[in-house]
């Protein structure tokens, strides 16, 4: 079992403290935290944080700057890096991640022009949200070039899908599954789109055909797992066999 969080938000911490934090919580969970990290979209929260909204190309900054401190931090004794918008002088990181050299760090968003950039030069992972094949393949596409720029291969980005499955034992009950199902920013006419739903092997072959593009990790949510398990049931034992 692996443990962390798809995405935090820089603006919302001190990147030396974050890379304290992620380095405890590796110690104390014996080498199993992954760190996710964006540069921020919600503009509603920041304004009710009092935290200034900016620029995409600022945000982006932020994270490309913030990346290369956690980076720091985990593997040097003693770290110092100044940039545009973070300056850190000796900082120290005690105790060092138990995963070595440090434990990975997936970047999320899918903006083309700053973010994937990023994730060429830093990311171990990228991860997307409720995007179709298509547009998973694009993605791919414009990261592949910006892999290519630095002379990086992306084969050695992990690649992940995120979102909901709606599964049911039959046709009748997926129909009633996805009547009931309230999916994170999804409308219900784009759910054979951009989530994974059906039968057991129509859902297995619809996550092998994000596999057959690249994709390799899966975070899946359940909308109606509230409530009722035996969604999660069914994928475990009908499934996720075909993917071990």
């Amino acid at each position: 079992m692996r443990l962390g969080v798809t995405c935090l938000c820089v603006s919302y911490r001190i990147p030396a403290m974050l890379a304290k934090m992620s380095s405890t919580l590796d110690v104390i969970s014996g080498g199993r935290f992954e760190l996710g990290i964006g540069s921020g979209w919600a503009k509603n929260e920041h304004r009710s944080y009092g935290i200034p909204f900016e620029n995409p190309r600022k945000r982006n900054e932020k994270l490309e700057e913030a990346v290369t401190i956690i980076k720091k931090m985990w593997t040097e004794e003693r770290s110092s890096f100044e940039g545009k918008h973070y300056k850190i002088e000796g900082a120290v990181c005690q105790p060092k991640p138990v995963q070595k050299p440090r434990p990975p760090i997936w970047i999320g968003g899918g903006g083309e022009k700053f973010t994937l950039k990023t994730v060429a030069k830093h990311a171990d992972g990228c991860n997307f949200i409720g995007l179709s094949t298509d547009e998973y393949r694009h993605k791919l596409d414009v990261l592949a070039k910006h892999c290519d720029t630095i002379g990086r291969k992306i084969g050695g980005v992990r690649k992940s899908w995120q979102g909901s499955i709606i599964i049911g034992k039959n046709d009748s009950e997926v129909k009633t599954r996805m009547q009931n199902a309230h999916p994170h920013n999804v409308a219900k006419e784009d759910l054979k789109v951009h989530a994974i739903v059906g039968t057991p092997d129509q859902c297995t072959q619809r996550i092998g055909e994000y596999v057959d593009i690249g994709v390799n990790r899966f975070m899946l949510s359940f909308p109606e797992a509230a409530t009722d398990i035996n969604g999660i049931r069914l994928c475990a034992e009908q499934v996720l066999p075909s993917f071990q």
